[in-house]
């Protein structure tokens, strides 16, 4: 038995386990029943299926929501590279995402796919090769349906980054995720969320040039029948994540209420309202639940369904789902979100995904007196809500980019605001010459959530809006952060809990670490997480204790992890560190963890000036490592270092301990890794001192 199933059976109450055993024992055959049954029947809903009169339309939510949103340089930057055909890749930036495409490789893999033959493409003979054969005739219907001549189809189940593709014709449940070294399912899963098209159907609806106009609504429904043709329901790659099916529903709907009107045909919307029938079934009927632990899955399930119970016709089908989803929205909301409003999957990232959910679930469902009156009504839900929209402003910047405490992997729920990351030069998406979104920004979530506690009618607005006041010093002990701030500075300490009631499957060992930003612009950063499934040895490395801003113990980690793929790279195996915030007051923070069998303690006093680090730990200390943004360079200078940054330059003064200064990994988004500079301080004792002061460059 390895470390990991040691650990489960050490934690998981008794009852718990036995029904995990008992399911694992018959998941096999239900899957072979299910997979049996499925390649027997026709995936796609008919007319017939639908539990409401098939002449009703979605409702209308987002109409108005153009006028109030006018990023019109971004949507129109986004808009001329979708209509080259060329769309963002999670990892790989703004590439034609076409059939046997080159792909650069990752590590020392990749994996090569011929693609499909020109002369097949026209009349859909060549989805026969792909798609198991009881799918085949409406997947032909759904791509003869594309009026734009000559298209191109996107391959959706491919990883761009390896190049491994799987395969269409598989059965959901038989998919594996973790077999194949170097291939990573994020990739097709993010693209194949169609995030992107509500930031091109507002772009649409915003202009008044027609061919303009037609052009983008040509493209929209050339990407959402391309992607149905290919996708049958239940079968292939973008069918393997239920919380993915969830996000994709939502996205397609939000799609179809902001374009419906600007000249889609009305067979695209009704094969599309068809569609997003099939995702809903198949949301509800693999909810991403367990008894043992939930997290964002299960509330992207039961968001997706909120957002799709809310445009579909009312019938008795839609209000009882509405009910059902305000009952688990109001359940996971004191489940997943800890009494200060942080998340409680100790991750950053993971907290502005889970609170845009929350966010936009409520929004959708407080449209409906019904459900509106069971959330109001709910004693300490808009306690909970108010706390949640303090958190997401406070563990942010002042450009509201959020430091990557735990886990990033840039995730989001429903984009439209399209904060293109070119805008703001000094958080800039490294390594890609083309940005997408920002994706660290957290202002569009702090919009949703504001919307959603002050019952406003639309969701997102980015004109009009004041600038939100942080508070100089904020503290939250549940989910284990504190942040001060004095003048341009800010500092971020990290000392709580490693999450998810003990899993830690989103932590990194990164207690007593700190992060600095002057003007909202990152000096001293987290090196963020890069990748999970393709690289266990990568996966590792950037969540160990080497890679964060604290001390450290040569050969010791603040909590351990199994070795091992898979599952084994979403847990932690120990909670030793017991890490807690001692003061928080406007100047100064203290905090300690005991990771290393004893007592390690870290001081923080700020100035609007001047930073000092103070660090003790009666265990002799190997090093105290300072990670810096990439675009900060080194220079040690007389008994100085000197950071150079884009708009300042520091002063770092210590005593004591010799000094290294060497270059590390770091990832400011999922899949994206660059070098950046790092000091290592190894003390001659117990104890570390070392200080930070810094001007504006002139």
């Amino acid at each position: 038995m390895n470390t990991l199933r040691r650990y489960q059976l050490r934690i998981l109450p008794p009852a718990i386990l036995v029904r995990k055993a008992l399911h694992r024992l018959s998941a096999p055959l239900v899957h072979r029943w299910r997979s049996r049954n499925a390649f027997r029947r026709q995936p796609y809903s008919t007319v017939l299926d639908l539990p409401w009169d098939a002449s009703h339309t979605i409702a209308r939510h987002l109409t108005q929501l153009v006028l109030t949103n006018n990023a019109t340089d971004e949507r129109a930057a986004i808009a001329a590279h979708c209509l080259e055909d060329r769309l963002p890749v999670l990892g790989c930036g703004w590439i034609h995402p076409w059939h046997g495409v080159e792909v650069p490789g990752f590590e020392e893999y990749c994996y090569h796919y011929d693609g499909i033959r020109a002369g097949m493409i026209e009349r859909g003979q060549w989805l026969c090769q792909l798609l198991p054969s009881c799918a085949v005739p409406r997947a032909q219907w759904l791509w003869n349906s594309i009026e734009r001549l000559h298209h191109r189809p996107f391959d959706w189940q491919r990883d761009f980054r390896s190049g491994y593709r799987w395969s269409e014709a598989s059965w959901h449940q038989t998919i594996a995720l973790d077999e194949v070294a170097g291939a990573d399912p994020k990739v097709p899963w993010e693209l194949g969320r169609l995030q992107l098209l509500p930031l091109l159907a507002m772009e649409a609806a915003g202009t008044h040039d027609v061919p303009y106009q037609t052009r983008l609504i040509e493209q929209i429904e050339t990407l959402l029948l391309d992607f149905a043709a290919q996708n049958p329901p239940g079968f292939g790659i973008q069918w393997r994540s239920s919380m993915d099916v969830a996000i994709r529903l939502a996205n397609i709907l939000v799609t179809l209420d902001l374009a419906a009107d600007r000249g889609m045909r009305r067979s695209t919307i009704e094969a599309m309202t068809l569609y997003a029938y099939d995702h809903a079934r198949f949301v509800a009927a693999n909810l991403e639940w367990s008894e043992g632990m939930r997290a964002n899955h299960y509330l992207a399930c039961v968001a997706g369904l909120a957002v799709a119970a809310s445009y579909f016709p009312d019938c008795r089908w839609t209000q009882a789902l509405r009910r059902w989803c305000a009952q688990q929205l109001i359940r996971e909301t004191f489940y997943q979100f800890l009494p200060d409003g942080g998340n409680f999957e100790a991750s950053l990232a993971y907290h502005r995904l889970s609170a845009e959910m929350l966010a936009w679930a409520y929004w959708y469902l407080s449209r409906f007196d019904q459900t509106r009156a069971m959330l109001e009504s709910t004693p300490g839900m808009r306690q909970r809500l108010e706390h949640i929209l303090q958190f997401t402003l406070e563990t942010t910047w002042s450009t509201f980019v959020a430091p990557q405490i735990g886990d990033s992997d840039s995730g989001r729920f429903l984009w439209l605001i399209p904060t293109c990351e070119s805008w703001i030069p000094p958080h800039r998406w490294y390594g890609i010459e083309r940005p997408y979104c920002a994706q660290r920004s957290h202002e569009e979530t702090y919009r949703v959530l504001e919307a959603a506690v002050n019952a406003d009618s639309l969701p997102v607005t980015r004109e009009y809006r004041e600038q939100p006041a942080r508070s100089p010093c904020f503290v939250a002990p549940d989910f284990g952060v504190a942040v001060v701030r004095a003048g341009p500075a800010e500092v971020l300490l990290r000392a709580g809990s490693i999450g998810q009631y003990g899993k830690g499957g989103h932590a990194h060992n990164d207690q007593l670490s700190i992060t600095l930003a002057l003007d909202g612009s990152e000096v001293l950063v987290d090196p963020g997480t890069y990748v999970y499934l393709p690289s266990p040895a990568l996966r590792n490395r950037f969540r160990s204790t080497q890679m964060h801003n604290t001390l450290a113990v040569e050969g010791m980690e603040q909590n351990d992890w199994a070795s091992g793929r898979g599952e084994a790279l979403f847990w932690l195996t120990s909670n030793r560190a017991d890490a807690r915030i001692l003061v928080a007051e406007p100047t100064d923070l203290v905090a300690e963890h005991r990771a290393y069998g004893v007592p390690c303690r870290r001081r923080v006093q700020l100035s609007e000036h001047r930073l000092l680090v103070q660090d003790w730990c009666p265990a002799r200390l190997a090093h105290v490592a300072f990670h810096f943004h990439p675009s900060v360079e080194l220079r040690h200078e007389r008994e100085a270092i000197v950071a150079v940054h884009t708009h300042w330059v520091l002063h770092c003064f210590w005593q004591d301990a010799a000094i290294d200064v060497g270059q590390t990994l770091y990832s400011h988004s999922y899949g994206i890794c660059c070098s950046t500079p790092v000091l290592r301080f190894r003390p001659q004792g117990t104890a570390l001192v070392i200080e930070f002061r810094w001007e504006r460059r002139s």
